[in-house]
């Protein structure tokens, strides 16, 4: 049967039979979760009758404490509160009884649980009726059979919501009903004491059944709240506790409490009336008084010993109204006169009177004594009935409101339950739909595949026998056994398709390829050529078709250079080289070129293959790549490089030849400064005109080079003497010898170099270079603006310079430095004024090395700058001590040019300005000395940072004046205003008439400038005396006192002008 339908038919078919099997399972699966929903629903229902019965209980407890309180005051009160609350009564049972929740309930019932909710329903009928007939007849009862009846109808009520907890299958809702049977439990009780206690308020009766009666009922609401507390829900157990912790309850509490003292009066009231009457006190004392037997005067003492114990613990209590307390003592009083009567008896007996005699003398009225215990055990009622009533009836309320809240929150997870219900209902038909809908999808989507493809193979199969061409593309999908029949198909067409496929590529390669493709016959004629041939040469095939490849020869190689090619093609099959060759329009350009030989199996030559590819731009790549590695870009000059392979060159000449050679090598003066302050471009400028003018040396065969950043380098391959290698040395100078315009600014700059000479200064390149390289380190030294010739002996100071610097270096990084302080005396008064820093080195290697040494290599190197910031920063401290002491005094800090350049990128004056700040010190307390050739150096930039600093309030004093080349214009161009005169002048100013001159017109310019003047150096009191009468304003040097540092210089200062008279004098 099944052979006889299609494919897709039996595919269609195979694809319903799971479909079925799950609709199969997803209807069972439905039918549990509609189960659970009527579940949940008959959850609800009840939910809602619980609800009702509950407040049914809340109003028929109302009914019965209003019955209980018409009762007792007979029908005076209460009476129109009642006929409100029966009619409330009446209707909620009407509302029960009509409820759409019932009838919806016992529609959802079992049957066994249907009779059941119809036998209550019956009783609750039943129960109505005789409530509704004899509400009547039990108003007409005692109360006791009243409240019975009410408290029968509740419990009947509180069975019917037990009942209903036996309905939900939810835990939480089973605890929670648990929870409000407990509930209406306490509620129930509570009801019962509001109406025990107000009967008792109503009828002021305190009796002692009434009591056991109240304690009974107070215990047993008692258990039931801890009972509560132990089972509850913890948020029911919050409300309950929250209600119990009231003001209401306490109020509640207190009134039970006062009760409680008060049945404790009563029955202690009770004893005492035992101990008095038969048997008692007052039957021993007649007893004695008849019989005179001392075993009665022994049971009066005893009783009275015991009520006087009974009134005591009655006086202790707290709960006694001030009649109590005076009834107490009454019967205080009245037991006092029975002693002492019974004293009277026990005197007269003795003395042998009758008792005729005595009794008229010992009579007693008992009647106060009455009055008080009956006062005493009928005490004044705690609370009016009214109050309690209200006490009582607002706890009631807030128990009803949180048996309410908890049927709330039965509600509430009836609910939830219910949605939880549909969610599921409603997600497993969505979740069941879209199964189905994807299954159905699925079986579709996989025939249609399954067809799709089987149509695919067969259309393809029919279509091999007719497409000559061979252009099938066989797709194979999947792994299946489809897919290796497709494949298999596939196999069939690939040899054949192969060899399509390599004939298009081979074509496409030919047709589009880069590179130039010739090929020739056997006989080297042209038969085929591309069309990369014909845009490299210019010829198309027409023209070169049959002609030999020569006709692109240009000519520049010789026949030995054919030869080498033709022999390399026979030899080896193939040959490949650069080559230049003609383009069609007469250029010449160069080409890299591979020949291929083709042989047939006769090893016979068949074809000759040439691919080619211009190589124009790639040689003019090579050289600019060897141009920049062999020059400097900025000054067209030659580098260290190319100076390098020159001077390897000449120096291999020069051996060969037997002459000698001679290199210089120049480095600019202060160049970075200039770079610094006029900036990299305009360096860059007078880099460019330097390197003009070196190349400008008359001597053709010089060799000019830049090797470093402002280092240059000439190389002499032939001199005739020295006379002619100094001669060059000294234009070298002169070129540097006037300015530079660099964008309109003259510029001078000097250089320093060295000489060295092959083969007395070495034989090779290394050690040539080093030497003179250490020559024109030596010329650095030695003031710069000079040349030095390589001698031995320099190497030696070079070493010694170089371990310096490295010394200097570790010296900066473990703060090996100290300052001594050299005192500056007033000349007029003798008063130290101020102190001048200055910067000490004790080495570890090289112990204490001189300022003079080490602060030129410090301003080469850079190091002069942090070095400066440490003295700066040690000075000012120093300073703010001695201020701190009392010891008000200047002080002086040297400056270097290059702290002023700014090369940090923080400038001093703000360098100065913050550390001022940071240590406290006033600006003007501070000096900063510097050198004439500071201001030479770097005059409009030096200007500007001295006007900030003067500008901070800091005075600036000008040192070793007259040793440099300032000029009065510089005076009044700079905010110097002191003027500091060097040792060298003070030291022959004595003995040399022209030094004394010259210090005399230094201090006459000074005083005409308005500047004051130091004297610097003075060794001796003639020097302090001749320098005085010149008119300088202060002195300084070992005469005063040596530089000393700051603690051994404190004694000094704290003397002042008395150590320094002492000196003087």
């Amino acid at each position: 049967m099944l052979s006889q339908l299609s494919l897709k038919r039996k595919l269609l078919l195979f694809a319903l039979v799971p479909v079925l099997v799950l609709s199969l399972l997803g209807c069972v699966r439905l039918f549990e979760l509609l189960h659970n929903y009527r579940l949940a629903s008959q959850s609800y229902h009840a939910v809602e009758v619980g609800r009702r019965l509950a407040d049914l209980i809340y109003e028929l407890q109302q009914e019965r404490g209003l019955s209980a309180a018409y009762i007792t005051c007979n029908g005076e009160c209460f009476a129109d509160s009642l006929q409100v609350q029966q009619q409330r009564v009446s209707a909620q049972i009407t509302a029960l009884q009509n409820s759409p929740h019932l009838l919806q309930l016992s529609r959802q019932l079992s049957p066994a649980a249907q009779h059941l909710l119809q036998t209550k329903l019956e009783a609750l009928r039943l129960g109505k009726q005789a409530l509704e007939n004899n509400r009547l007849e039990l108003l007409s009862r005692d109360e006791s059979a009243s409240l019975n009846f009410y408290s029968d109808f509740n419990y009947e009520l509180l069975l019917g919501i037990a009942n209903l907890q036996s309905l939900s299958s939810n835990v939480q809702q089973a605890r929670a009903y648990a929870d409000l049977a407990a509930l209406l439990r306490i509620q129930e009780l509570a009801v019962r004491e509001r109406g025990l206690i107000n009967g008792m308020l109503l009828k002021r009766q305190f009796d002692t059944d009434s009591y056991e009666r109240l304690l009974a009922l107070i215990t047993e609401q008692d258990q039931s709240i801890d009972l509560f507390r132990a089972s509850a829900i913890v948020e029911h157990k919050q409300r309950l506790e929250a209600m119990l912790q009231d003001s209401k309850s306490q109020a509640l509490n207190n009134v039970r409490e006062q009760l409680r003292q008060q049945d404790a009066i009563t029955r202690q009231a009770h004893k005492f009336a035992s101990l008095l009457g038969y048997g008692g006190l007052l039957h021993e004392f007649k007893n004695f008084l008849l019989r005179g037997d001392g075993q009665y005067q022994q049971g009066f003492n005893a009783k009275l010993e015991s009520l006087e114990q009974i009134l005591e613990k009655l006086k202790s209590s707290k709960a006694l109204s001030a009649n109590q307390q005076q009834a107490i003592a009454q019967i205080r009083d009245k037991l006092n006169e029975y002693r002492h009567k019974m004293q009277l008896i026990a005197a007269m007996q003795s003395r042998g009177a009758k008792v005729e005699e005595i009794d008229p003398l010992v009579q007693i009225s008992d009647d106060e004594m009455l009055d008080a215990l009956k006062a005493l055990s009928q005490p004044k009622p705690p609370v009016t009935p009214e109050v309690w009533w209200q006490l009582a009836s607002e706890r009631i309320r807030q128990m009803d409101a949180i048996a309410d809240s908890v049927s709330d929150d039965i509600l509430n997870l009836s609910n939830a339950q219910r949605g939880q219900s549909l969610r599921l209902i409603a997600l497993y038909l969505l979740s069941a739909a879209i199964t189905i809908g994807l299954l159905l999808f699925l079986g579709r989507a996989l025939s249609h595949n399954l067809l799709r493809r089987i149509y695919a193979i067969a259309n393809n199969m029919r279509l091999m026998t007719k497409d000559p061409n061979l252009d099938l593309d066989i797709k194979v999908e999947g792994k299946d056994e489809l897919a290796d029949m497709a494949k298999a198909l596939g196999q069939m067409l690939s040899e054949r398709q192969k060899s399509y496929q390599q004939l298009k590529q081979a074509a496409a390669v030919f047709d589009y390829s880069g590179e130039g493709i010739v090929i020739t016959d056997a006989d080297n004629r042209i038969e085929l050529v591309n069309p990369a041939f014909s845009r490299i040469t210019g010829y198309s095939l027409e023209e070169v078709k049959g002609k030999n490849p020569s006709i692109l020869n240009s000519y520049r190689h010789d026949k030995s250079f054919f030869s080498q090619m033709w022999d390399s093609l026979l030899t080896n099959n193939k040959w490949e080289g650069e080559i230049w060759n003609r383009r069609k329009d007469g250029e010449i350009y160069p080409e890299f070129l591979a020949i291929t030989l083709v042989r047939d199996d006769n090893n016979n030559i068949l074809k000759h293959i040439g691919l080619f590819v211009d190589i124009s731009h790639r040689k003019k790549y090579e050289q600019d790549i060897w141009y920049q590695a062999h020059f400097d870009i900025l000054t067209k000059l030659p580098n260290r490089k190319m100076f390098s392979e020159r001077l390897h060159h000449e120096l291999l000449q020069a051996h060969i030849h037997g002459h000698k050679l001679a290199i210089l090598l120049i480095d600019l003066d202060r160049f970075k400064y200039i770079n610094d302050v006029l900036g990299h471009k305009r360096g860059d400028l007078l880099l460019q005109q330097v390197a003009r003018r070196l190349e400008s040396l008359p001597d053709e065969q010089k060799f000019v080079a830049r090797i470093g950043g402002d280092e240059f380098a000439v190389i002499l391959p032939h001199y005739k003497n020295d006379a002619a290698l100094t001669a060059v040395a000294d234009r070298v100078k002169a070129l540097f010898g006037s300015s530079f315009d660099i964008d309109g600014q003259d510029t001078l700059i000097s250089v320093s170099f060295g000489i060295g000479v092959y083969p007395e200064d070495g034989d090779d390149i290394d050690a040539l270079t080093r030497n003179t390289e250490t020559a024109m380190y030596s010329a650095k030294d030695n003031g710069r603006d000079n040349y030095q010739y390589f001698t031995p002996s320099m190497n030696a100071s070079m070493l010694e310079r170089l371990q310096l610097e490295q010394r200097l270096r570790s010296a900066v990084l473990h703060q090996e430095f100290c300052l001594h302080y050299q005192p500056i005396v007033s000349m007029e008064t003798g008063q130290i004024t101020s102190v001048e820093a200055l910067l000490r080195w004790n080495d570890p290697e090289y112990g204490w090395v001189s300022p003079e040494k080490f602060i030129p290599i410090a301003e080469n190197n850079g190091l002069i700058e942090p070095i400066g910031e440490w003295v700066l920063e040690q000075a000012l401290k120093d300073l703010s001590q001695w201020h701190a002491e009392g010891i008000k005094l200047d002080m002086a800090i040297n400056v270097s040019s290059r702290q002023c350049i700014n090369v940090s990128g923080v400038s001093f004056d703000t360098l100065l300005a913050e550390a001022i700040k940071r240590h406290g010190i006033a600006p003007e307390r501070l000096h900063i000395e510097i050198t004439e050739s500071m201001l030479l150096d770097d005059s409009p930039h030096c200007l500007e940072v001295l006007n900030s600093i003067r500008q901070l309030g800091v005075a600036i004093h000008m040192d070793d004046f007259g040793t440099g080349f300032s000029s009065l214009s510089y005076l009044r161009k700079f905010p110097i205003s002191v003027i500091k005169i060097d040792k060298s002048f003070v030291d022959n100013a004595l003995v040399n008439e022209a030094d004394a001159s010259l210090v005399r017109a230094i201090v006459m310019m000074g005083k005409s400038l308005d500047l004051q003047l130091v004297a610097e150096g003075i060794e001796t009191r003639a020097q302090w005396i001749l320098l005085k009468s010149m008119g300088c304003d202060f002195g300084q040097g070992y005469l005063l006192s040596r530089p000393l540092p700051a603690k051994s210089l404190t004694p000094i200062l704290i003397q002042g002008e008395s150590f320094i008279r002492q000196l003087l004098a």
